[in-house]
Formats: structure tokens, C-alpha cells, sequence
């Protein structure tokens, strides 16, 4: 849920689409574009939502598609993330090198935040 000027809004996810919902007035306020792949996770920030499919993540604002974050195809679920989204992890390393695996994973996320930070500059500049 968010909360912009005195209505309160919600995203819900529906089949391959998403819809935002005006709580305060029960009424569908916008359908996002239908995606041609499942959707695995969504969140949004004012005007802007975040789209997990796949492996990508899809940046809309409002149900124009402002950039596409894409990912690995040995990506993995991994819980623990702050930000609403499930992050990815590009699987790898070996049994016995947990220091190794704990730099890469801190590597994995700096890149991520990275990548989600410019974006969303980007998309706060247009």
C-alpha cells in the first residue's frame, strides 16, 4: 500500500498483469500492461512499480516501461532483501568456501543496488 496526497493506493498482481487499486474510493485506478511472463513479485514507490518476472525486474512508471533489469538464468530466490523485492543471486561456488561465497553475495547485492539506484534516479529525473 501507498499513500499519495489523501487516497491510500494498492498493487495487486493479476495473471500476467497488475492493477492499482484506490482504496479510500473501492475503484480501480489503472491496469498495468499484461507481460508475457508470469509475475513473480511486485512493488511499488509513487508512481513507479517494480516488477519481478522471470529473472528480470521490469521498472514502470505508471504502465510505461521505464527499464528492464535482466538477470541470470542460474538466478535463485533469496530471502532477506529490504526492499519489498526478492533478490537474485547468480548460483555458484563450491561446499567449503563460505567466505568466498559471502564476498560474491556482497559483490551480487552492491551491483543490484547499483543498478536499482540508477534506475530509479532515472526515473525520479523524467
Amino acid at each position: 500500500m501507498k499513500q499519495l496526497g489523501t487516497d491510500t493506493f494498492l498493487t495487486v498482481v493479476v495473471g500476467r498483469a497488475w492493477q492499482v487499486y484506490n482504496i479510500d474510493k473501492l475503484r480501480l485506478s489503472m491496469i498495468g500492461p499484461r507481460l508475457p511472463l508470469p509475475i513473480r513479485a511486485i512493488s511499488s514507490v509513487r508512481d513507479i512499480t517494480f516488477v519481478a518476472q522471470g529473472t528480470d525486474i521490469v521498472i514502470f512508471r505508471r504502465a510505461e516501461i521505464l527499464s528492464r533489469l535482466y538477470g541470470s538464468t542460474t538466478a535463485r530466490r533469496r530471502s532477506g532483501g529490504g526492499g519489498g523485492l526478492n533478490e537474485m543471486e547468480e548460483e555458484g561456488g563450491q561446499d567449503g568456501d563460505e567466505d568466498d561465497e559471502d564476498e560474491d553475495d556482497k559483490d551480487i547485492k552492491d551491483d543490484d543496488n547499483a543498478q536499482m539506484g540508477a534506475a530509479a534516479a532515472a526515473a525520479a529525473a523524467a
